[in-house]
């Protein structure tokens, strides 16, 4: 294997649970593989060779599971960063996977959803069967849409999977990444939305999970639902996210909704999601805010962070790089992540609408996208240490 045959791996954990033991558990982690590893309040960010990577990530997820914590995992696995090409991953170990032999010998069930996006102007028409063919013993492995997957097995057959998933990838593409967000215990969602029976011009898709940091979760989010006005939006939930559909400001106003409405002042609470342009119809309805005069004086400080997947041209970094200068002229960004995401920090109004702005930007470029966001009210953190340290 040459020295970086699985260079250009950018690999970020965002770690949520009803308690910060997590800390606890990411400290358990041996990094000695990994050519770099750094925490934070966003998350844990793993850079290094493909197999040491897997292997940190994976021992995360089962010390989670071992303390019995409702967690979710989100990460972006990133393969073709020019700056990674110029870096000599030769590891500094023998064993590239240090934690195999160490973390509990057990397996789980596990719920999750990964997409996959593609970049530059690449033929993807066969992606879809190639993943779909690639054999592993799970439960189930369902496509959602196109590039996007839903998984239910045993911990260790969908990690394997997504390992297998990567290597396949790597073979046929020069950039790409892997979203992915698992639960250890998936929280069960009582309530249940009629959808809209009227004709709405679907645009856009918006897929989101919340974490409250409270062993009454299910309730939280169960109260959360009831709150927010679902009626200018197709809304279906499950085990794994609630996803709306509708026009674009349809959408993002219900979305903000559910996030608000979600907000106390000292609970953690970690809000994630995935908002696609669905242009599966004309945009043949008067925008509806349903949900702004509930929301519109709600607000309060966050950290955040956004990556952005404008597929089928070429020319994205420019895309991204226009997102990232807009941002920063509202003196939103805090930190840049290069082309992988781009940390913010400002109140949760201004932050909510900088994503919708995102998404019109990028809709001029291609109609085929994505975003990723992950938003934390930083109120918590006045109430709260959190060691951030590990060797």
């Amino acid at each position: 294997m040459g020295k970086n045959d699985v260079a250009g791996l950018y690999f970020s954990i965002s770690e949520m649970s009803d308690s910060f033991s997590v800390m606890d558990a990411v400290k358990k982690i041996d990094h000695s593989a990994l050519y770099e590893h750094t925490s934070s309040h966003m998350g844990s960010v793993y850079r290094g060779r493909i197999e040491s990577v897997f292997d940190a990530y994976k021992a995360w997820f089962i010390y989670m599971y071992e303390e019995g914590k409702h967690a979710i995992l989100t990460a972006a696995i990133v393969h073709g960063d020019k700056q990674d090409k110029e870096i000599d991953f030769t590891p500094k170990v023998t064993n590239l996977r240090p934690n195999e032999a160490k973390t509990p010998n057990i397996d789980f069930d596990i719920v999750g959803r990964f997409s996959v996006y593609v970049m530059g102007d690449e033929d993807t028409d066969d992606i879809d069967n190639q993943l779909l063919s690639i054999d592993q013993e799970l439960n189930g492995l369902t496509q959602v849409s196109k590039g996007e997957y839903e998984l239910r097995g045993k911990f260790s057959h969908v990690t394997a999977y997504i390992e297998q998933v990567y290597a396949k990838l790597a073979t046929s593409f020069d950039h790409f990444a892997i979203d992915l967000k698992y639960y250890t215990h998936s929280p069960k969602i009582d309530y249940h939305s009629e959808r809209s029976q009227k004709k709405m011009g679907i645009t856009t898709k918006a897929s989101i999970t919340t974490s409250p940091m409270t062993v009454n979760y299910m309730e939280v989010i169960n109260q959360v639902l009831s709150k927010v006005d679902n009626s200018a939006v197709e809304a279906a939930m499950d085990d794994i996210a609630t996803t709306y559909r509708g026009n674009q400001a349809a959408v993002f106003d219900v979305i903000k909704a559910y996030y608000l409405h979600s907000y106390k002042e000292e609970q953690y609470n970690a809000f994630v999601g995935t908002i696609r342009n669905s242009n599966t119809d004309q945009m043949n309805q008067k925008l509806l805010r349903v949900n702004q005069s509930a929301i519109e004086d709600i607000d309060f400080d966050v950290i955040a962070r956004f990556s952005l997947f404008p597929l089928g041209i070429d020319q994205y970094h420019d895309v991204i790089q226009q997102a990232r200068d807009e941002g920063k002229n509202r003196g939103l960004v805090i930190q840049d992540l290069d082309i992988y995401g781009t940390n913010l920090s400002g109140s949760v109004q201004d932050v909510m609408d900088f994503f919708e702005d995102v998404y019109e930007l990028t809709a001029t470029h291609t109609d085929q996208f994505a975003i990723e966001i992950i938003v934390k009210a930083t109120s918590w953190m006045n109430h709260t240490t959190m060691d951030l340290s590990h060797d």
